[in-house]
């Protein structure tokens, strides 16, 4: 783009495939960062209801709470399929955080705090 721009996602309209491509070779528009491209998204997704709006703390507790039964079974049983799956689990909550804007270390903490009375 020639000017900054914003991305106006509540402004969603459809256009014709045709318009995308000059003498049948794409017209690119502009380059977005993988980081934008994430953002843009999202906010795709949460315009036409395809995640939820609000960040809910069960469910990233959730998350952290397999990470942890994961790691400490893969201490007790040395599997490369339970990394596979921790690895797994620990995107996942990156994700989620990154969706909606969490630290994760302070997820992990709150996590730890609410289970500290726990017996």
């Amino acid at each position: 783009m020639e000017k900054d721009s914003t991305i106006c996602i509540e402004q969603t309209r459809v256009i014709s495939k045709r318009r995308l491509f000059y003498n049948k070779t794409p017209v690119k528009i502009m380059n977005l960062s993988d980081e934008r491209i994430f953002e843009v998204n999202t906010a795709i997704e949460i315009q036409f209801g395809l995640i939820d709006v609000m960040y809910d703390s069960s469910h990233a507790f959730d998350l952290v709470e397999q990470i942890k039964v994961l790691e400490k079974n893969i201490k007790v049983k040395q599997s490369k399929d339970l990394v596979d799956i921790l690895d797994d689990k620990i995107n996942s909550l990156v994700q989620y955080c990154k969706k909606y804007n969490k630290n994760i270390n302070g997820i992990v903490h709150e996590y730890e705090n609410s289970n500290a009375y726990v017996v």
